[in-house]
């Protein structure tokens, strides 16, 4: 049986409300590892930005709930298979939550995964004789965010949450548009992560533990760029073509990633 929930997510005016559908968990369910996987593009993108945007997933995950989980991203392990549930065998992530002293039933995985949505639709204009007098074409593109939260144990689905926004072309793509060519899908999977993680921490056992300081989390852009996932190659690939100037430029937006 599915329980559908609902929540707004605040401070985004062209957001879609969250949707979230929630699975049985297994009994006493205790969480205590959270593996994010690479982000999965529904259209081309290059390999470096699933990696990019996973951290920021995880990142957005840290300021939710640093103290009760730990995370771990692209960088350390690989996916094999990421539409398989058993994502202890389909993925090498099994030895990082086990390497903490957790059981096997106490991580989760969670799968990132996004759409993008194309419409396009042309006006034309016509005289007082209804000979035509001009034309104009519009497109309007939607993001799609999903994540599934799987429970590799018992090869099960958690969680599974759902958002979407439309582009407005006329917004200020704000400082992160030297580097992240869709900034309002950025934005969505965050809140849509920070969301979901507040609702994993119903699974966190209880415990006390020492508040953290805000962190501050970056990555550098050389591990962005040298990351692949076997179908797609790394980004250095993209480098070698590009003339000194545009690489510095290019290695520059990287950063602010």
């Amino acid at each position: 049986m599915r329980k559908l929930l609902s929540l707004a997510l605040a401070g985004c005016a062209a957001c879609s409300p969250g949707r979230f559908v929630t699975h049985p968990a297994p009994e006493n369910l205790e969480v205590l590892g959270v593996a994010v996987y690479p982000v999965a593009f529904r259209w081309d993108e290059p390999a470096y930005r699933s990696y990019e945007l996973s951290q920021r997933l995880i990142a957005a995950g840290l300021e939710v709930a640093a103290e009760r989980f730990s995370f771990w991203g692209p960088s350390e392990f690989k996916v094999m298979r990421a539409d398989d549930d058993a994502a202890w065998v389909a993925s090498t992530a099994l030895p990082l939550l086990t390497g903490t002293g957790a059981r096997p039933d106490q991580g989760l995985v969670i799968r990132p995964w996004a759409e993008k949505r194309v419409t396009s639709s042309m006006q034309e204009a016509q005289d007082a004789r209804g000979r035509r007098a001009g034309g104009s074409n519009s497109e309007e593109t939607i993001y799609v965010a999903h994540l599934e939260v799987v429970h590799p144990s018992t090869h099960e689905l958690l969680l599974e949450a759902e958002a979407e926004v439309k582009v407005d072309p006329f917004a200020d793509p704000g400082p992160d548009a030297d580097f992240d060519p869709a900034p309002a899908l950025t934005a969505l999977m965050e809140r849509l992560m920070r969301a979901t993680v507040k609702k994993l921490g119903a699974y966190a056992p209880g415990r006390t533990t020492q508040p953290l300081p805000r962190l501050e989390v970056a990555f550098t852009p050389a591990t962005a760029l040298r990351w692949s996932d076997g179908a797609r190659g790394s980004g250095e690939l993209e480098m070698v073509k590009m003339d000194p100037a545009s690489l510095d430029l290019f290695l520059q937006a990287r950063a602010g990633s």
